[in-house]
């Protein structure tokens, strides 16, 4: 009874592994990666040559995924669907949700050999040694101008491109730059707090 249970089992799994094997049968040419359709590869050989066929009207970024520039439409609409259970505090992207959540822990432990600066994570720690060796490895494609991290310099590609994309909730004036808008909201707050 046991042998024919283990052989049943056996026979099931095989035809299991064979039916995922048949999902995917669109192989790329380029890597040894699979996929169940026509469409989803059609947008992986686009990461290997780069090609980015949808582009934003609103700004000079474009993506490989139309998915992707539907997204990233969201983002000049304002919509931010990832709310923080803690605080409401709203966000673009799922992942900036889970990095926010050190904000209410105050964890910090990654600490600058240099000047025992502290950091909540250890990509911020790898930009803020740039600062003590002035290594600027971005530069801008137009002007040459040179960044110490790349949000920094896609925020300067902003006023290459015209654009402002960091909008005020208060009272919507737009800005280049995620810095000029963190350091306008200084205004509101202080006006609130003089209010109070």
């Amino acid at each position: 009874m046991k042998d024919h249970t283990r052989r049943r089992r056996e026979l099931e799994r095989k035809a299991r592994v064979e039916d995922h094997a048949e999902t995917k049968r669109f192989l790329c040419s380029l890597c040894p990666k699979s996929f169940a359709q026509l469409s989803l590869l059609k947008l992986h050989v686009r990461s290997h040559t780069g090609e980015k066929p949808y582009k934003c009207p609103q700004c000079p970024q474009a993506f490989a995924g139309q998915s992707n520039l539907k997204k990233h439409l969201d983002i000049h609409a304002g919509i931010k669907p990832y709310i923080c259970e803690i605080c409401a505090k709203s966000f673009f992207y799922s992942r900036d949700v889970k990095k926010h959540m050190i904000v209410h822990t105050g964890e910090k432990p990654f600490s600058c050999d240099l000047c025992k600066k502290l950091f909540a994570r250890s990509i911020a720690l790898k930009v803020h040694m740039r600062a003590h060796s002035g290594e600027k490895p971005y530069s801008c494609p137009q002007c040459e101008k040179s960044f110490g991290n790349l949000s920094t310099m896609q925020d300067h590609l902003n006023i290459h491109a015209g654009v402002r994309p960091y909008s005020c909730v208060v009272c919507s004036k737009t800005f280049s730059w995620s810095a000029s808008l963190r350091k306008h909201m200084r205004i509101h707050d202080e006006t609130k707090c003089s209010q109070e």
